[in-house]
């Protein structure tokens, strides 16, 4: 574990002296440091030792041990520990104090913690108009006596806020090292993280997790190995303070028994005991972790036709696709029904590069909403993406042709017309969907052909009649249709020809976010390009995640207001969160 240096050798002397005499194995296993490590810092303590007139004494077969009083040395470490953990910025100073007031159920003047943090009570009262803005929009209110300021929040909430918080406390997140013979992962950490829980504490979880990891045999993300240590650090020090989860939620679930595993060593190594419902969470992060559901939320008898029925609406899919999309979705279900939100480092990034596949996966993410009650968050969003961007390749790659077919004779015959597609038409051509007409009437499909044994007419897309038995003429019709689509397909112009150059606007004056909205939406509905209804969806839109980018923003609506596809452009003078920037 990479930490400040003044910090670890602060622990290493307080180690030493508790202990009268160790062993370079007694310190490898309680820091879980390597003893190259171990060596560096024994070096630096010697140096400051003689400072103060103490002698760090290595003697082999022996021990590692002081001769003098360490009291003086101790306090000139702990003196430049902590003036390395202060705050520096007023950014970790507002996740400082936030942390602490979620962490604390006594209130704290601020006249206090300005000198804690050395800084003017002007500077920490405003800090705290930071704090309080982030925590309202967390639902959490702060409130103040003669006492100071507090919070009144129940433990589940508290634990769940500060997790959220403790994410941004990882620095690199995960880094390998071979520790012996055996290569092992590790953490580098910022040292806020240690003015708010005790460092021995984080060794010894993180020891707890990797042999966990290793006697499990799972194999955990970044993300599980990280939150799995967040979690136990915060549940150990609440526990320790009688402050314990809310029993709000059934507890009567079989443990897994890898989730027995963690908390016998977790008990025998803090020499505590774990209550019911805290066992309960610790077995929701290993059913996460073993990539099962959690709970009965009913994801396994319909999800795949779920998937399946809404990417035909709106983009199409392999069986890849829905592979992969099940693989992360079903558990990312479980983790948000039970607050396990995911961190995702990309998330911006891909809402860049990829804005049609988030577009598409924010719409999958809704759907899901509507239908299980589960709101996943835009990391988790970003992450759908990424699976819909790979399909979306595949598809480019492969120069496939996407139909489905109609027919109204049965699916027997349905089933039939398809095997003589694949087997006698030259060009390549993916069925998405066999229909009914009854299903085809109800759905609103997405692909480059319609397949038909009946006629249908006025649609945007090509429909090709052919017969069930599939004649020679009919595959001569189709091999056609085929060429001209994919011809239209390379010489696509569809972007340049979606602008018109009567809605491009100049504003020159100040103009606020809704307001340029409002613009852009009249001049679409008069120009009936939109129906009424479109700037609230536009608005709707962009309050689920916004796709601004910089001094960029592509909004956009629900297709169904849209009466013509059309690219409307404003260049503005707006003002973003209290600074004058163009817009475009």
């Amino acid at each position: 574990m990479l930490v400040d240096n003044n910090l670890l050798n602060y622990h290493l002397v307080q180690f030493i002296k508790n202990r009268k005499s160790v062993h370079y194995g007694d310190i490898e296993n309680h820091f879980d440091i390597s003893r190259k490590t171990i060596l560096k810092h024994l070096d630096e303590i010697e140096i400051l030792a003689k400072e103060c007139d103490v002698d760090l004494v290595r003697k082999p077969n022996v021990g590692i041990y002081f001769q003098g009083n360490v009291d003086d040395l101790l306090t000139q470490l702990n003196q430049q520990q902590r003036k390395g953990l202060i705050p520096e910025n007023k950014q970790e100073r507002v996740r400082y104090i936030t942390t602490r007031l979620l962490m604390s159920n006594n209130p704290f003047t601020i006249q206090s913690m300005a000198e804690e943090l050395f800084v003017s009570r002007t500077t920490l009262e405003s800090d705290i108009k930071n704090v309080r803005k982030y925590l309202e929009e967390q639902n959490i209110k702060i409130y103040s006596n003669q006492q100071g300021i507090y919070l009144k929040v129940d433990e589940s909430s508290r634990r769940k806020n500060i997790s959220k918080l403790l994410q941004d406390f990882w620095n690199q997140t995960t880094y390998v090292e071979k520790r012996g013979e055996k290569l092992s992962r590790h953490i580098q950490l910022n040292g806020d993280f240690y003015q708010l829980f005790n460092y021995q504490d984080i060794t010894q979880v993180i020891k707890c997790v990797n042999e966990f990891e290793d006697a499990s045999k799972l194999i955990l993300t970044d993300y599980e190995y990280e939150s799995l240590i967040i979690h136990l650090t915060i549940a150990l020090q609440r526990i320790r303070n009688n402050k314990f989860l809310n029993n709000n939620q059934e507890s009567n679930a079989a443990l897994e028994k890898n989730t027995i595993l963690l908390i016998n060593k977790i008990e025998k190594t803090f020499q505590i005991n774990i209550p019911v419902l805290e066992k309960q969470y610790l077995n929701i992060h290993v059913l996460a972790i073993e990539g099962k559901e959690i709970g009965e939320q009913g994801f396994n008898d319909d999800f795949e036709n779920f998937l399946k029925e809404h990417l035909t609406k709106s983009l199409s899919y392999d069986k890849e696709l829905i592979s992969g999309l099940i693989l992360h979705l079903r558990p990312a279900l479980s983790r948000s029904n039970y607050g396990l939100g995911i961190r995702n480092p990309y998330t911006k990034q891909i809402k860049k590069v990829y804005p049609e596949a988030f577009e598409q996966a924010m719409q999958l993410c809704l759907a899901i909403r509507d239908k299980y009650s589960i709101e996943l968050n835009e990391d988790e969003t970003a992450y759908v993406a990424l699976h819909i961007q790979s399909f979306i390749e595949r598809r480019s790659a492969k120069g496939q042709i996407q139909a489905v077919i109609v027919c109204s004779t049965g699916l027997g015959t349905s089933r039939f017309l398809e095997q003589q597609l694949k087997t006698k038409v030259t060009h390549h051509i993916e069925v998405i969907s066999v229909m009914s007409v009854s299903e085809f009437l109800k759905s609103n499909i997405n692909v480059d052909i319609i397949i038909s044994t009946i006629p249908i007419k006025n649609t945007s897309i090509p429909v090709i009649l052919v017969s069930p038995f599939l004649t020679n003429q009919d595959i001569e019709t189709l091999d056609l249709n085929i060429s001209v689509i994919e011809k239209k397909k390379i010489q696509s112009r569809d972007f340049l020809d979606l602008i018109d150059t009567n809605l491009i606007s100049f504003v020159e004056t100040k103009c606020t976010r809704k307001g340029a909205l409002k613009i852009i939406t009249d001049r679409l509905k008069d120009e009936k390009y939109a129906s009424a209804g479109v700037l609230k969806s536009a608005e709707k839109r962009e309050s689920i995640s916004t796709t601004s980018f910089g001094s960029i923003a592509t909004p956009h609506c629900d297709p169904r207001y849209v009466l013509t596809p059309n690219i409307s452009i404003l260049i503005a003078l707006m003002e973003l969160n209290g600074e004058r920037k163009k817009l475009k």
